[in-house]
């Protein structure tokens, strides 16, 4: 059913949302797994590259506690069990060759600038050896205190230079805060300066936690802030300054796919010309000609 308070897409618009949604779906999976493949510097038997793999260092829950109380508490026990054995044995019954790993919500941003610098580096470092002590199986993403700028730049050279991580990982949103906000804009410059591979993974903000008793934020709020945090990056002009960064969604992009004509109606808005990526909610050809199709939202199939 249509909403009255948007105005109805022209023909030409309705006509391409099939094929947007067909190419928003890969971009928002995952772009550009062919870089990963020559990163890890042979072609696995299996063809299947994890690049959603959580790992948790052993100080990471008593750090973050606080964080992860305020956001999925029901979490930390398995947070507490995890093991890179158990992560390759779960790889090993799933056919998976190769997992990116990378750090789950709350990431390292928890509140205080220098702690936030220090939990990062420790963090970057401890994924940084496993992936120099299994360098066949796991690679990482590297985390960054993106609300403190200036630390989150010191330590994206750090790890993509010296650390050799393969990309970086952010969160959906921070402190009611989303990517394209100005205040993070230095950094995403740098981040399409290198040509980096850019990782989103969901979190919850403040606004929305609790809203219903019973239901844990990430059953809701995962799918949502990621569609929040796309449209960020679309209507704040990042996506078209930045055309050289690569940047991966979780969960299908959230419900960005369900939000296609809502979008196209919103980004028509005079104030909104120059900023957005042209095409990009009528032309899947922006998408399709560097994207790949995924099979599902953890696993690419190498065809």
């Amino acid at each position: 059913m249509s909403d009255p308070s948007n105005s109805r897409p022209d023909r030409t618009s309705s006509s391409s949302r099939r094929e947007f949604l067909s190419a928003a779906a890969g971009f928002s999976l995952c772009a550009y797994a062919g870089p990963l493949l020559a990163q890890i510097g042979h072609e696995p038997k299996a063809h299947l590259i994890d690049i959603h793999h959580h790992f948790v260092p052993p100080f990471y829950v008593n750090e973050a506690r606080k964080q992860i109380l305020a956001t999925n508490e029901a979490a930390i026990p398995t947070m507490q069990e995890w093991s890179p054995e158990k992560s390759l044995a779960e790889m090993d019954r799933n056919s998976v060759e190769y997992s990116v790993l990378s750090l789950t919500t709350p990431a390292v941003w928890i509140g205080d600038v220098q702690a936030s610098r220090k939990f990062a580096r420790e963090c970057n470092e401890y994924a940084a050896e496993l992936a120099t002590k299994y360098r066949d199986r796991f690679g990482f993403f590297a985390a960054l205190p993106l609300p403190d700028p200036e630390g989150s730049l010191k330590e994206l050279a750090y790890a993509l230079d010296d650390l050799k991580a393969n990309g970086i990982g952010l969160l959906t949103s921070y402190d009611d805060k989303w990517p394209g906000d100005p205040g993070f804009q230095a950094v995403f410059d740098e981040l399409n300066r290198r040509k980096a591979l850019v990782y989103l993974h969901p979190s919850v903000p403040n606004c929305c936690r609790g809203l219903q008793p019973g239901v844990p934020a990430p059953t809701l709020e995962y799918p949502q802030d990621t569609a929040r945090a796309i449209t960020s990056l679309m209507i704040s002009g990042t996506f078209s300054r930045c055309p050289d960064a690569r940047f991966i969604f979780s969960h299908a992009g959230g419900t960005l796919p369900m939000m296609t004509s809502r979008l196209a109606a919103l980004v028509r808005r005079p104030e909104f010309a120059g900023k957005v990526l042209k095409g990009s909610i009528t032309n899947s050809s922006v998408f399709t000609s560097k994207l790949r199709t995924l099979r599902t939202n953890r696993r690419w199939q190498r065809s």
